[in-house]
This record gives C-alpha cells, structure tokens and sequence, in this order.
C-alpha cells in the first residue's frame, strides 16, 4: 500500500523517499506487472524498465541522466543485487550534483524520482538496506 502511495504523495515530500522493493524468491511471480502497474496508475503511462548498472560509475551515469530528465520512476527489474552506495546517497539526497558527461560542466538536479526495483531473492548490502 506503501508503495502505491508514496508516488501520488511524492510532490509534497520534501526530502527522500525509500526505494520500493517487490522481492519474491522464483521467477513469473508477477512482480513487473505489480510495478507496471503502480506506474500506470500513478502517472498514466507504461513504466520504463532498465537493468541496474553493476559499477559505481554507470550508476554515476544512469543516476544523473535519469535526474536530469525528471523522471517520476525509475524501475530497475530483474535485479539480483543492490549494493550501490551511488544510489544509496542518491536516495537520501534532496539534490544530486554530479559531472555532465563529456564536460566539466556541474549539474545539481533536485531528486523527486520514485525508485523501485524487482528481483528474485534481491541481496541488499552496504547502506542501502535501510533505505529501502
């Protein structure tokens, strides 16, 4: 219910909101379809899926790009670990600075994005358990 909620009340939380886990221990589940489902009901469009990155640098990278195209969700399916600690600050930040890619430029985007993995038997380390 949690997770149903919090994209429909994200615009008046001001600070970060815990990443959503659907976790199941074996495949066809229906854990996509649930998050497909919570984002077509909160935003009334299909929800975006992605891989989540394996190094600290593509998290960097993925991270930035999905803040600065202001994305409402941002689903990562399919995963089997999360041990990020990009996506860790990430989720506890109200704004995200990092490096344009390509330039020396700066970004500082706000961080209104709702994240969601699903996975089977997801391992969770680092800091990012209690932010989940």
């Amino acid at each position: 219910m949690a997770l149903l909620l919090t994209p429909i009340l994200r615009p008046a939380i001001p600070g970060p909101v815990p990443l959503g886990v659907i976790e199941a221990p074996q495949a066809g589940t229906g854990k996509t379809l649930l998050a497909s489902a919570i984002v077509v009901a909160t935003t009334g469009h299909q929800a975006a899926m992605q891989a989540a990155p394996r190094e600290e640098a593509e998290w960097r990278k993925t991270l930035t790009a999905i803040l600065r195209e202001g994305a409402p969700f941002c689903v990562l399916d399919n995963v089997h670990a999360l041990w990020s600690s990009t996506l860790a600050a990430a989720l506890t930040a109200p704004t995200w600075t990092d490096r344009l890619l390509g330039s020396t430029q700066m970004l500082t985007l706000p961080q209104h994005t709702v994240f969601l993995a699903t996975g089977n038997n997801i391992e969770v380390g680092g800091d990012l358990p209690r932010r989940c």
